[in-house]
């Protein structure tokens, strides 16, 4: 979900498209989804993934103007395992990475549940959806961003401006393999710290830009 800030800066950027085309890696229930259509001066083009099937159904029963993939970004075409949450505010927490320090978190118990999903890379879904540019990749895929970038460089390429979760170098590790701050950005030459937020940060693509 996005704070105040960040919808003001990123309602800035989507407002300026003349033909806005968004990502949305992560939509959960569609809330993000919803605010970012809204966000548009004119209707964009929106494609909507989401990897666990609750939240899917949640994603569908919105009804909104995007098209809806039912999967998880990986690094691969194929199947993967899926982390499913099961506990009350976390049913947003799943991911293709094993969860570790997310197992107890504040004093809550988390219930978390292996299954198998369908999975694409980024850029599969680039090119099955027939994109040519992208001008804004929202990304909440729970510490499977190393995966999104190694599947999606052509795509990477061709978008303007990605907001993306990035923890503190500080904060402790919550998944197998999750990325802090600096180890993401190192996998992003060429782009640009816009602005940063508590637990987010919105990069722009000075070669696409």
């Amino acid at each position: 979900m996005n704070t105040q800030d960040e919808g003001a800066v990123v309602g800035a950027i989507l407002r300026a498209c003349k033909n806005p085309v968004i990502l949305d890696l992560g939509a959960y229930g569609g809330e993000d989804t919803a605010w970012l259509i809204g966000a548009c001066s004119v209707p964009p083009t929106v494609v909507a993934v989401e990897a666990d099937p609750d939240n899917f159904a949640r994603l569908q029963a919105a009804k909104l103007p995007a098209s809806l993939v039912h999967g998880a970004i990986a690094n691969h075409v194929g199947t993967c395992t899926f982390y499913k949450c099961y506990t009350g505010l976390g049913v947003g927490s799943g991911s293709i990475r094993q969860p570790t320090g997310h197992l107890d978190r504040g004093g809550t118990k988390y219930d978390f549940r292996p299954m198998t999903v369908s999975c694409f890379t980024l850029d599969h879904l680039f090119d099955l959806h027939g994109l040519d540019h992208v001008d804004l990749l929202w990304c909440d895929i729970q510490a499977a961003e190393r995966d999104m970038i190694a599947g999606g460089q052509k795509t990477l390429a061709r978008t303007r401006y990605l907001f993306i979760e990035a923890e503190d170098d500080a904060t402790p590790e919550m998944y197998a393999g999750q990325l802090n701050r600096t180890a993401l950005l190192n996998l992003l030459p060429g782009w640009t710290e816009v602005q940063r937020f508590d637990f987010n940060t919105l990069l722009r693509n000075d070669r696409n830009e």
